[in-house]
């Protein structure tokens, strides 16, 4: 009855130890920047993300998908990708590991929203250009006359 007891929980023990090391941990991926929620003041952002785990993702040059408003994804193998042109408003992105045949990898998805501010409005130019008192004012002053004007002898 002993001998039974300890095959069973060894046995179980052994069942444990192979699960633990048979099952890796996830690929799991974090976006660093932009903060979910945050205000971006450009039309443009620069994502940023990594990889946890990059060891269970069986691929040495990991492979990403980035999707900002529902548009067709950027492939890459960068952590970095900037978006330019953005309009003002609210955006979303998705980011998610995939494979060599772009299937995505279950566990390594994350996403975030961000708000680009509307640009502020440069204040106007209040100088004044002077060019109603340029028009009123003439350039070429009136000819000066000293003393009399006679008409000259065409004899001479």
């Amino acid at each position: 009855m002993k001998l039974r007891l300890f095959l069973v929980l060894a046995l179980a023990i052994t069942v444990v130890a192979i699960a633990q090391t048979a099952t890796p941990a996830q690929p799991t991926l974090r976006i660093v920047s932009p903060k979910s929620a945050e205000k971006v003041s450009a039309s443009f952002v620069t994502v940023r993300w990594e990889l946890l785990n990059p060891a269970s993702s069986a691929n040495s040059s990991p492979t990403f998908m980035v999707r900002l408003d529902g548009q067709d994804a950027i492939r890459t193998t960068d952590t970095e990708f900037t978006f330019s042109g953005l309009a003002a408003g609210r955006h979303s992105l998705v980011l998610q590991l995939v494979d060599a045949n772009d299937t995505p990898i279950n566990g390594a998805h994350a996403e975030v929203t961000f708000t680009v501010s509307a640009p502020v409005p440069m204040p106007a130019d209040t100088t004044p250009d002077h060019t109603d008192i340029v028009r009123q004012t003439s350039l070429t002053p009136p000819p000066l006359v000293l003393g009399r004007c006679e008409t000259l002898d065409s004899r001479i």
